[in-house]
């Protein structure tokens, strides 16, 4: 377990640990009930960038939209 774990951790590059983070912080923002505007603004991305997370979030939880992850 402990090679797995460690062969994923190398395997994960800051980048893509950055957007699983700001996946979660916008996972977060929509089971609040907040539109991709606001989503946005408060963290301070682009409005497009939170249009692409919140139709690939939906699809990495098995789940068919933003309503169904909320």
């Amino acid at each position: 377990r402990r090679q797995l774990a460690s062969k994923l951790n190398s395997l994960l590059s800051t980048r893509q640990t950055t957007r699983l983070h700001r996946e979660l912080d916008v996972l977060k923002a929509i089971a609040d009930g907040q539109s991709n505007k606001t989503i946005a603004l408060h963290l301070n991305i682009a409005g497009h960038t939170v249009k692409n997370q919140v139709k690939s979030i939906p699809s990495k939880l098995d789940a068919n939209d933003r309503t169904d992850v909320a």
